[in-house]
């Protein structure tokens, strides 16, 4: 499923995303608002960053031939620096059939402390 791996391809990485591996998966114009390159005011003694997901869990919301809205809940496990966090984190997004495939048209984030 379309939604599921671009959560896998955004949200597992190490160092930073990866561009290239989430473009299959969402329209251009969220490809442009996400970030891929390291943060302006990263920490230059910070180690490198892991990032993957856990317990993914996916809801289907109202749809239409060409449109999915769908809500996905997952742990995004972190690690930095040998340090291991998780955050419960979900995403709202819009899905839209566009030359046989399915991207991601919209998106809100949200992380529960």
């Amino acid at each position: 499923m379309t939604a599921e791996r671009f959560v896998e391809a955004y949200f597992t990485y190490e160092g930073n995303p990866v561009r290239e591996n989430v473009e299959p998966y969402a329209d251009v114009h969220v490809l442009d608002d996400l970030q891929f390159e390291e943060p302006e005011m990263g920490y230059d003694d910070m180690g490198a960053v892991q990032s993957s997901v856990e317990d993914v869990d996916v809801y289907y919301g109202p749809s239409t031939d060409n449109q999915q809205d769908i809500v996905i809940h997952f742990d995004n496990a972190i690690r930095v620096d040998g340090v291991d966090t998780s955050t419960y984190s979900i995403l709202d997004m819009d899905m839209v059939l566009s030359e046989e495939t399915w991207k991601v048209e919209a998106l809100h984030f949200y992380q529960l402390p």
